[in-house]
């Protein structure tokens, strides 16, 4: 098994430091519906994802460099 970042949606300030500090450039940003603030309901936000998983090599880069904690290792099958 290896360990695959899972981006805590909720959390994610959209800094960018994950794809940054990402080796493997498998993170990406995607807009999602604003859920989180009903008065911006009809904005979008940013969110960080994991875009490549069979190319993530497990480093924990990313969530070492994330400041608010948003990103959580979890085992997945390798590839």
């Amino acid at each position: 098994l290896w360990l695959k970042p899972q981006v805590l949606e909720a959390q994610c300030i959209s800094c960018g430091l994950c794809l940054e500090a990402c080796p493997t450039s498998v993170l990406e940003m995607v807009d999602l519906p604003n859920t989180l603030r009903p008065d911006l309901a009809d904005q979008s936000r940013l969110v960080a994802r994991l875009k490549d998983a069979p190319n993530c090599i497990g480093c924990s880069f990313c969530q070492a460099t994330c400041p608010v904690g948003a990103i959580e290792m979890q085992e997945g099958p390798q590839g």
